[in-house]
């Protein structure tokens, strides 16, 4: 099978980056001819100006029609284009919450083109049954046409290792935030949980937010929350998968405490190494991480109550990569592969 993936270069970031390069490796591996088309959003500066950006990016869709491929799947919406067989929707985030994606015209023209775009491909993948159920709902799209198809772990990488990482505090809880500072991924609210932590039980923590910055609003946000109120914040950007999957071996707890969330794949690589997850008690959290996580509603308080739980229950790791190892790649390769027959078969 001849597959060409619409791919979207200096757009794709960490989960959603790693999904198209799995896909990607994986149809390789299966034996089928797999071709990124490469998508490129761009950007000049004009003195202090930034230009291009979407614009330039809706340029590329638009020259880069694919063409003699058996099948085309659009790795997330916003580049599906006329002739897409499949597309991948991680999340509805960016209608679900307008106040943060949707402050300009521009902004909001390129979302409501984008879902109009997305609702035509004939089959849609949805990476979690809570995802499919905002599409069907919101899209009003027939249930059929959406496939429910999670995303994995890779096992080899994420997996217990011996070496520490020397971003671990020595003599103090070590709590993972992982993600990019985006505002739905609440980063300030952990940083007010580890506040609580000592403050309330006495417990003395660090915080690791690993990933990239994106959002200077929200960063100045939480790292002057931060100072003012003695949290040790360490952010020491994005890290290699195997420095990462050190310091998730050997921390403390993992905090994933997002406002909404498509799928995660952090929860599963922090659970893969046998770390324990402190989580907001969202439907998404439950469908992926199971009984498995320490729930907690939206209060600062409830949160720090359910750290405290969780580090004092000091949990068998054994069960949480149990748990993980439901999640992999090849897995979600062949169920892709099946939406893909289907959308040869509906060519035909």
């Amino acid at each position: 099978m001849k597959v060409g993936l619409l791919y979207g270069r200096n757009v794709f970031v960490t989960g959603i980056r790693r999904y198209a390069e799995c896909v990607e490796e994986g149809l390789r591996a299966a034996g089928d001819t797999a071709e990124r088309v490469e998508i490129a959003r761009r950007e000049w500066r004009i003195g202090k100006r930034r230009v291009g950006g979407f614009v330039s990016f809706w340029a590329a869709r638009f020259r880069h029609a694919p063409r003699g491929y058996d099948v085309v799947h659009a790795l997330d919406p916003a580049l599906a284009l006329p002739g897409t067989d499949v597309v991948t929707i991680h999340d509805l985030v960016l209608e679900e919450y307008p106040e943060w994606y949707q402050r300009d015209l521009g902004s909001r023209v390129d979302i409501r083109i984008n879902r109009a775009l997305g609702r035509r491909v004939p089959f849609l993948i949805a990476v979690s049954e809570a995802t499919k159920r905002a599409v069907v709902e919101r899209w009003r799209v027939d249930p059929e046409r959406v496939v429910v198809v999670p995303h994995g772990v890779d096992h080899d990488t994420f997996r217990p290792v011996e070496r520490r990482s020397k971003h671990l505090a020595e003599g103090k809880r070590n709590l993972v935030f992982l993600g990019v500072n985006n505002p739905r991924k609440n980063i300030l609210y952990a940083v007010k949980v580890v506040e609580a932590l000592a403050r309330e039980h006495g417990v003395q923590a660090r915080l690791l937010r690993l990933g990239p910055d994106q959002f200077p609003d929200v960063a100045r946000e939480y790292r002057a929350y931060a100072a003012q109120a003695g949290v040790e914040l360490a952010e020491p950007g994005f890290l290699d998968d195997e420095e990462l999957a050190s310091i998730l071996t050997h921390a403390d707890a993992f905090l994933w405490p997002p406002v909404a969330e498509g799928f995660g794949i952090p929860v599963l690589e922090a659970m893969a190494c046998g770390l324990p997850v402190v989580a907001r008690d969202l439907p998404i959290n439950r469908e992926v991480c199971g009984e498995l996580a320490f729930y907690h509603g939206d209060a600062v308080r409830e949160g720090a109550e359910a750290l405290v739980r969780c580090l004092e229950a000091r949990p068998d790791p054994a069960p949480l990569r149990a748990h993980a190892r439901q999640f992999t790649w090849e897995r979600t390769v062949r169920e892709t592969r099946a939406v893909y027959e289907r959308a040869r078969e509906a060519r035909r």
